[in-house]
Order: structure tokens, then sequence, then C-alpha cells
């Protein structure tokens, strides 16, 4: 395990041959003291594994007493210190004497003893002496990462012994200032290092809640520690360095060291905001802010803002050309944004995993949010790409973008000119080629009606994968930090939008149904009666529990805002318009089902000497198999309505007559008769002399279940 931890860079340091020592101090103790102990509160069990495993490191680096009867300790210093080997000595004695301080504050809590307590402070001040040899021997050997981990590791110790020794001021310097120095060294590392640092940072909570108080900060009752951190580091410990000098060492160099490392990670100390500084990155979206600590996320997301933004002032999203070059970067940049997003997921999980901390799950809970922002954004770009393109082609067809009544026309004619065009185009290609080629046509060589079935279809599908994909997302997602972007109600838009996108699709099919070259009118019927009286209501009722929950309307700021709220953004009017539509094409086709059936009439009259002949006889409203017997229609000859004699047909399907049929009761074979009734033997002689009848002489043979009623199935 130390191994994992444990490096040295190759790096050389400035005026010297020395390489620079790299130690990860925050994995090595967080792992050592979860693995051997601490995890079920054995501080014993812990300070005899450092006991042991110190001795081990000292031989290896051979730093042992040896043979020799006169002793003489050989310590640590930054002369002698030169691998890795030599900090892992430094931090194992800090932590043995710590472990056995910890031991003994829980024995003093249960019996209170004096002598208990200053001998838990003496084991703390033995911690404090080999954590302040850390630092130092850090400070020359290590890196400036290292260095500033093994100074926040020193600090954290001394706090609290302070905090043991009542000394709330020096206790909430050397806390506040070991918050700091994690928070900056977690944003400059990767998401495993910012949970161990944070884990560092909650061990250090009650100590800053109750010095605070003890010095009566002002709003510490009321504030959460690390809001009380920023304000103390802020206006007493920055505004006053000579006083935490004396009670800190090496004060001013070490905020010195701060502010080289945050520069160098582009980010700014973490005493900037009240909040956590080091998630400096966010993601507004949907009226809320989704902090977090990639960088290159942050620039990912605006990088693709910027090219949406084009996107939409330009108009590209509704060009009929796939191949758009500016829809495509866009594309393929909200792609990467995911990728990238991912990988944080995973990081984040793994740190997660290791160290449990509520930091380390907002920031999972964080990056899921900014995947579900690319996915949403992803499918709400192909969305309205094809809902454009669909507007588009009914721009060039002349239908009015608020009057989409008008596909169906007026009385028995099927209406506006893209119907007229299409059915021409239609029966030009069918006259220049008779028979039917297999090869699927392409989107282009596609009459334009059937581009806009298309379009709408494609969308509808768009959004419900996306739907699907959003669920599994948001079954990860913190619910708090879920709702700053109202997180749970994508779900809830993404269906309606799917239930709208839907109307319009079969709105559109059932026009292309009705056209004169296809006259398919009952299947026209079917799916306006479908929209009617099933599709439509459930939109409706969507849109209305959608617009009841929304109490004020979010914000648009972003471009993926806009284009979201483009496409799953819709009112109780769209739907009532689209009812309006559907009932006066179903009055349309109804007339011309009617007008055609009249026209077939006229045809079966002129043909009535081939009226046996079922193959001539093909009705509108139906093409089954074999064509049922024809009979003379009774109300067609009824002479008391004579005004609608002449809008019926002469005749009808032969139906059959249900009073004349005879039915006849069947005994049902009960279940497993067949293995148990050759089974079951009765005592004839006895029922039969109980009946009071003769007994039969061949009463045992028919003993049998089976041989008694088995006849009742052909037995």
């Amino acid at each position: 395990m130390q191994s994992r931890n444990m490096s040295q860079t190759a790096s050389k340091a400035q005026g010297g041959s020395q390489k620079e020592i790299n130690f990860d101090v925050f994995s090595y103790v967080h792992d050592s003291r979860q693995t051997y102990g601490l995890r079920a509160q054995e501080y014993t069990r812990y300070r005899r594994y450092c006991a042991n495993h110190l001795r081990t490191v000292r031989k290896s680096a051979k730093m042992i007493q040896g043979t020799s009867k006169a002793y003489c300790k050989k310590e640590v210093t930054a002369e002698v210190a030169s691998t890795p080997e030599h900090i892992e000595i430094l931090i194992l004695d800090a932590e043995r004497a710590w472990a056995y301080a910890m031991d003994l504050r829980e024995l003093y809590s249960r019996t209170e003893e004096p002598r208990q307590r200053y001998h838990l402070i003496r084991r703390l001040r033995a911690a404090c002496k080999a954590g302040e040899q850390l630092a130092a021997v850090a400070d020359s050997v290590c890196d400036k990462c290292t260095s500033l981990a093994c100074y926040a590791y020193w600090l954290q110790i001394q706090a609290q012994l302070y905090f043991e020794l009542e000394e709330w001021q020096k206790a909430l310097d050397c806390a506040v200032f070991c918050c700091v120095i994690s928070k900056q060294l977690g944003a400059t590392g990767s998401s495993q290092k910012q949970a161990l640092a944070y884990a560092v940072i909650e061990t250090l909570d009650p100590i800053i809640r109750l010095a605070a108080y003890q010095v009566r900060m002002e709003g510490a009752q009321q504030l959460q520690p690390s809001a009380i951190a920023t304000q103390w580091y802020t206006h007493h410990m920055k505004n006053d360095p000579d006083r935490v000098a004396s009670v800190i060492a090496r004060f001013s160099s070490v905020e010195a060291s701060l502010s080289i490392v945050g520069s160098a990670s582009d980010g700014q100390p973490a005493d900037d905001e009240q909040e956590d500084s080091s998630l400096e990155n966010c993601l507004q979206w949907r009226g809320g802010k989704v902090k977090f600590t990639s960088s290159m996320l942050s620039s990912l997301i605006e990088n693709s803002e910027t090219l949406l933004s084009q996107a939409i002032d330009n108009k590209a999203l509704s060009e009929t050309n796939a191949s758009d070059t500016l829809v495509k970067d866009t594309s393929d940049s909200f792609k990467k944004i995911g990728k990238v997003a991912r990988s944080c997921v995973a990081d984040a999980s793994a740190a997660s995993a290791k160290v449990g901390s509520a930091a380390t799950d907002r920031l999972f809970s964080a990056y899921l949010l900014v995947e579900l922002y690319s996915v949403c954004t992803l499918h709400a770009i192909s969305a309205g790409k094809h809902v454009q393109q669909a507007d588009k082609i009914a721009a060039d067809l002349g239908i009015a973008p608020g009057d989409i009544g008008s596909s169906f026309g007026k009385a028995s004619r099927v209406g506006e000119m893209w119907f007229t065009s299409e059915a021409e185009t239609a029966s030009a290609s069918a006259s220049s080629q008779e028979k039917p080629v297999d090869k699927k046509p392409a989107f282009d060589q596609l009459a334009q009606g059937t581009q806009m079935v298309l379009l709408y279809d494609m969308a509808r599908k768009s959004i419900e994968q996306l739907g699907s994909a959003c669920s599994k997302i948001l079954a990860r997602v913190s619910p708090s930090i879920g709702g700053s972007v109202y997180a749970q109600q994508i779900v809830e838009e993404i269906s309606t939008a799917a239930l709208y996108y839907s109307c319009i699709r079969d709105y559109y099919s059932a026009a292309l149904h009705a056209q004169p070259q296809h006259q398919r009118y009952l299947d026209s019927l079917v799916l306006l009666d479908r929209l009617r009286e099933d599709a439509l209501p459930r939109a409706a009722k969507a849109i209305a529990e959608a617009e009841s929950k929304q109490v004020s309307a979010r914000p648009r700021e972003s471009a993926a805002d806009k284009v979201w709220a483009q496409m799953t953004t819709f009112s109780s009017e769209d739907v009532a318009q689209l009812a309006r539509s559907v009932s006066k094409a179903i009055s349309a086709v109804h007339k011309l089902c009617v007008a055609t059936g009249d026209s077939n009439n006229k045809q079966l009259n002129t043909k009535s000497k081939n009226a046996n002949k079922a193959d001539t006889k093909k009705e509108w409203f139906s093409e089954p198999i074999a064509q049922p017997a024809m009979v003379p229609n009774m109300l067609a000859s009824d002479g008391s309505q004579k005004a609608s004699i002449s809008n019926r047909p002469r005749t009808v399907p032969h139906l059959v007559d249900l009073q004349n049929a005879e039915f006849m009761a069947v005994p049902i074979k009960p279940l497993f008769y067949d293995l148990a009734g050759p089974g079951i033997d009765f005592d004839m002689t006895a029922i039969e002399a109980k009946a009071g009848e003769p007994v039969s002489s061949n009463s045992n043979s028919s003993s049998k279940l089976g041989s008694i009623i088995g006849s009742l199935w052909g037995r």
C-alpha cells in the first residue's frame, strides 16, 4: 500500500542535485487508518500497527540503533532525508503518538480521571513535535504539494492539541488554515485527492464550530463551518498576520506557496467566496448553478454554448443539409462534454467509494448533471433540427404555421396544394415506373408530405430515447443537488414533448392516408379517431399538470436553455388547436368516404351481371382475403325512408343469425384426470348396499373412477 503512495520526481530541485520527494500524505494516512483499525474505532490496534511498521521502515532506511550499547537516536533531518521512507518514518512516528492520544481520550471520556487527560495532552504534544519536524523536512526535500500537505497534517494535530487545552483562538487559527491549505490542494488535484482533502476538513468541523462559539464570533451559531472558516481567515488572519505568525510557524511563507500553487492550477485561493472556492467552475443551466472542479469541462461548456448560439443565430438547425459544418461542430462539442463528464463521474465515484463524505457525493452528482446537460442538449439539437426542417417544408408548401387544420381542406376535397402537388408527383412517377423498386428511396427523393411525417417521427424518437437516458442518470443524482436545476421535471417535460410530437406525426400520417393516390380513408379515420379519443386527451392532461407545477418561469440564459425550451415547452392552446384541426379532418375524410361509397355503388349497378363474382366487388372500406357472401340490403328497399335510400348500398355482407344457432353443453375433462382416474378405487359393494341396490356380481370390475365416469369423454 505504501508503495502506491510514494514516488520520487525526476526533476531536480533548484540549487542542488537532490531529487524532490513526492509523497501523497493524505492518501497514505487515510488508507493506513481505515485499513488497520480506525474503521471500527480501534485506536489500540492502529497504534500497534504504527509501532510495528515503523520498526520495519526504519530497518529498510537503515535508521535503527544497531548492536552498539551506547544509545544514539537517529533523527530524520533535512540533511539525512533523501527517500520517501524518511518521510514515512516521520508520519508513522506522529501517527503512533496520535493514536495513543485518541485511545486515552476515549478512556478519559468513560472514567474522567485527570491523569489520563494529562497523559493525553503529552501524547498530542509528541505527535505535534513529530508533525512539525515532518513539515520542516518536507519544506526542504519535497515538492510544493507534498510540503503543503505535510504542513496541513501538522496543523490538523496542532488544532486538536489547542482544542484539548481549551485555547480556542489558537485552535481556530490552526484548524482554519489547515482547511485553507486542504481545499487548495484538493482543487489542484484529481477527484480522489479532493475527496481526501475534504475528509481532512470534515474532521475539523467540530473544532471550528465550537472554537468560533467560544471566541464569540458573530454568527457562529448560524453559519456552516466552511463559512466560519472563510470569514475567520479573511477578517482575523489575513488582516493580522503578526498575531497568527506567533501561533503558526512560517505562516507568511506558506501563504506565498499557496498563491503559487493556485496560479499554476489556474485557481484562486480558498478564501475568495463563502462557499467552496475550489468549486469555482460551474454550469449555468435551467435557472441554477452546478459547481464542479474540472476546468477542462468548464472550458468545453463555454465553447459549446458559443457554437450553439452561432447555430441559432444563423438558423443552421433549419437547413435540410445534414452535413452542415456548424451543426456538426456543435454536436461534436457536446459529445465531448459528455465523454469528459463520464470520465469525471467515474473518478468521483471511485473517490466517493474510498472516502465517503458529503463533498464527494455533491461532486459526483454535479458531474452527473453535466452529463445530463450534454445528453439533453444533444437530443434537443437533433429533435429541433428535424422539427425546423418540417416547418420549413410546411412553409414552402404554403401551410400557415398557425393553421394546421388546413391540411385536409374543405368538404370532400383533400385541401391544400401540397396534397395535390404530391399526388401529381406520385402519379407521374407511377406512370413512368410501373414495377415497384425494392430499394428504399433516399429521403430527398420522397414526397414532401412523407418527409414531414418522417421528420416529426424522428423528432419523437429522439425525445423518447432521451427519456430512457435521463432516467438512468437521474436515478444516481442526489435530490438536493438536482433540485437546483429542476432535474426531476426533465422526465415530465420529455414525456409531454413525446406525446405532442406523436400527435403531430399521427395527424400528418392521417393526411397522407387520405391522399387521392392512396385512398386509405378508413386508416385515416382510425388514426384521427385515436388522436381525438386517446392521444390528445393524454397530451392535454400532461401539459396541464406541467403548467400547474411550474410556479415561475425559469430564466433562459444559455443557448442550451433556448433550444430545450423550444423543443419541450407547449401550452394547452397548442393541444386545443390541434384538437380542432382533428375534428375538421374527421369531417372531411368522412365526406370522402361517403362520396367513394356512392361511386362504388354505381359501379356495382352497372355490373349486375357479374354480381356473383366476388373478385369484382371490392369495397372501399375493406380488403379481406375472401369476400363474404353478399345479400340485398333490406334498408335500401324500405319505402318509409325514401329520402336516404340512395345513400345506402344495395347489397351488404351476409351476417350470421345467432337466433338460429344451437348450443350443446360439453363436459370438460378435469385436470390430471388421465393420471388420477385409473388410480382412484371405490368399494362398490358398500356403495350399492348403502343405496339399497342389489350387489352386482361384477362390481369389482367397475370400481375404478375411470370405469365409472370415463364414458363422458369417450372412454
